[in-house]
């Protein structure tokens, strides 16, 4: 299912995210490496913290909030691939991130965004060899496509 999205190095994942977001890039200047540092390390415990809210509010079946939480982990480190190559954890987490997103698009009834979701996803956790999530991911967008083709249908 996402064996054309093997090998995405970050710019092409950022390139991605931009297509399927309508992300618009502003140019930034970089004048003090060290404070540069201090907000890719905020900007990822932000991320974190936000992801946690996301389970919080999914576990408690308020998926538009859950789905707002994931968004604003996900833009953090979209902000992160802006400014420096992603680690592999924070890879990892944004993995993870865009495929909880996917699966509360699929509980509010919006397949084709959890489809992008899985998409996105998808090379993410190909990239970092996440089997497990990767499983997840082709399940979702299965479901998702199911789903896209009822509403067509109906």
């Amino acid at each position: 299912a996402g064996q054309d999205c093997e090998g995405l190095d970050d710019a092409h994942l950022a390139e991605l995210w931009a297509r399927h977001t309508s992300f618009a890039r502003a140019s930034c200047s970089r004048p003090n490496p060290a404070a540069e540092h201090v907000a890719v390390e905020q900007r990822v415990k932000a991320a974190a913290e936000h992801k946690a809210e996301g389970n919080m509010r999914f576990v408690a079946q308020e998926y538009t909030a859950a789905r707002r939480a994931y968004t604003r982990a996900i833009d953090e480190l979209h902000a992160v691939l802006e400014e420096e190559e992603l680690a592999s954890e924070q890879r990892e987490l944004l993995a993870v991130c865009l495929a909880n997103r996917a699966e509360c698009n699929l509980k509010l009834g919006q397949a084709a965004a959890a489809l992008d979701d899985c998409r996105y996803a998808d090379g993410v956790a190909r990239r970092q060899r996440m089997t497990a999530l990767i499983a997840k991911i082709e399940d979702r967008a299965a479901r998702a496509r199911v789903a896209g083709a009822g509403r067509a249908a109906g």
